[in-house]
């Protein structure tokens, strides 16, 4: 799989990227980054043409840039988008001023960009084609183990089902990928599983660091097995009394 290179800097100019050190002007805190289409990991700005020519744009956090996708796919260019499940599940406004927790690059983007980020994944013709939990070092955010929980809260809501998470997270990243053995139960697989209860609903602890923390979300990792071989036993999340949020408004 081909990844078009972005255009040449021109010289003189400041380079702006999803991934650098951000100054008071250019700042990892939400809300708080350039517009698009600065905001945006752009791998396909100017996508090679022609019918072998593959981009995938990572991650996909300014709604604004799905009009380029667009472009580029009546150029015949195969691409698609990929985003996390914080930039679809927690809006901007919703973020306590420097909390560390919700600290990411590219930040957090208020809820009219969180909408229209849903209308590319939820298209006929999709821009988004995979969701991932964004979860990197340095750059990433405290979010990997609520990534079913609140794609899945956010998900139902919009009438979406286990199908469709199934399909955004799993078939879709191994067909991009070409790995035939993941991204399906069938003979012969992986078996990378995880058991995921829908119906339990939960409240992320207060004290959790995260930028789900105090907020009531619905379906639960039960157990998780990697290669066949469990990796976890009992819940894998905390058991929460739902009480009323002390930080911040529950729904995501």
């Amino acid at each position: 799989m081909g990844f078009a290179r972005r255009r040449p800097r021109q010289p003189g100019t400041t380079p702006r990227s999803s991934c650098t050190p951000r100054t008071p002007e250019n700042s990892a805190w939400p809300g708080s980054g350039p517009p698009a289409p600065n905001g945006v990991a752009w791998s396909g700005s100017s996508p090679r043409r022609g019918p072998r020519a593959r981009a995938h744009v990572t991650p996909f956090t300014a709604a604004e840039c799905a009009a380029l996708v667009t472009a580029a796919r009546s150029l015949g260019v195969t691409v698609g988008a990929h985003t996390c499940p914080h930039y679809l599940c927690l809006p901007a406004e919703q973020a306590p001023p420097s909390a560390a927790g919700d600290q990411c690059r590219p930040p957090l983007r208020p809820a009219a960009n969180r909408a229209a980020l849903w209308d590319a994944l939820l298209g006929e013709a999709p821009v988004i084609t995979t969701v991932g939990s964004g979860h990197r070092a340095g750059t990433g955010i405290t979010t990997l183990s609520m990534t079913l929980p609140a794609l899945w809260t956010a998900a139902a809501r919009r009438g979406r089902g286990l199908a469709d998470l199934a399909r955004w997270t799993s078939a879709s990243p191994a067909e991009l990928l070409g790995l035939d053995t993941k991204g399906a139960i069938v003979a012969g697989g992986d078996a990378d599983l995880v058991a995921f209860c829908p119906d339990s609903q939960w409240r992320v602890p207060h004290d959790n660091g995260g930028p789900y923390a105090g907020r009531q979300l619905t379906g639960r990792v039960l157990r998780t097995w990697v290669g066949g071989v469990e990796t976890s036993e009992g819940s894998a999340t905390p058991e929460t009394p739902l009480t009323r949020s002390r930080r911040r408004p529950a729904e995501v």
